[in-house]
């Protein structure tokens, strides 16, 4: 791929079948017409313990509960069990270090709520030797995330965001935003959802809005990123066709 990236993370310790998936979405921008190509990955440890202090199974738990079938998302690779009982910052480090590595990607920014990820904010900043490397997306205020979200429900409508996770469509498909006095909750049509996917997308339009913005030598980021992607002569097509822009952008 060889291919800057963005990067939204949406951590949740999932403690019992009713909480969320911890998300992580790797996403690439097409910077002239600025659609969105996104690879999806959804993590859930592989078991949690009850108030009876009873060892449940997280998949079979959590697939009654929401009536859906998750193995299916597990066996085509949407869905990963992580051994153990929560996730921290290190199994998310690891997938986004297997990542960039697998497709040679390089990493622009990453957005994401900073709760119980202070680890994994002080590696990315530290390695980058920038410490706004990582853009905290927290408490989901109406002032900051309410023009990002409706960007995300307007990208995806007008379908300029690509993403052929089947788990991702079932996270992102009925989102709205309810607001509540001053903040923003991320929910879903139907109860039984949850609302990681569309949280980590937010991620990562605010690390897109956040590096689009910046400046060097009085040139944004965004204008220098068409320039290159112009000079490759990259030809966008491909990843539409038939849906498999994955295996185009995002090739083994």
């Amino acid at each position: 791929m060889n291919q800057p990236i963005f990067i939204g993370i949406d951590h949740a310790f999932t403690r019992s079948e009713s909480a969320d998936f911890t998300c992580i979405k790797f996403a690439v921008i097409n910077p002239i017409n600025d659609d969105r190509y996104i690879k999806a990955v959804y993590l859930l440890p592989s078991y949690f313990v009850d108030e009876k202090q009873q060892r449940i199974e997280s998949i079979s738990a959590k697939s009654n509960y929401d009536h859906i079938n998750y193995q299916e998302f597990v066996d085509n690779g949407d869905l990963r069990i992580i051994e153990g009982y929560q996730i921290t910052h290190k199994e998310i480090t690891d997938v986004i270090l297997e990542f960039t590595r697998k497709y040679k990607c390089n990493i622009n920014k990453i957005g994401a709520d900073p709760s119980n990820l202070a680890e994994l904010v002080s590696f990315f900043n530290a390695g980058a030797n920038d410490s706004k490397f990582v853009i905290s997306v927290m408490a989901q205020k109406t002032m900051w995330n309410t023009p990002r979200i409706e960007r995300i429900k307007s990208m995806r409508s007008a379908h300029k965001t690509f993403c052929n996770s089947k788990m991702d469509v079932i996270q992102c498909a009925n989102t709205v935003a309810k607001y509540t006095n001053n903040y923003i909750l991320l929910d879903t049509l139907e109860v039984r959802k949850h609302n990681d996917g569309p949280f980590a997308e937010l991620c990562v339009e605010t690390a897109i809005e956040t590096f689009s913005n910046t400046n060097i030598n009085g040139l944004r980021n965004i204008d220098i990123m068409k320039q290159m992607y112009i000079a490759q002569n990259i030809d966008y097509g491909k990843f539409k066709m038939e849906g498999n822009y994955n295996e185009y952008i995002f090739k083994n």
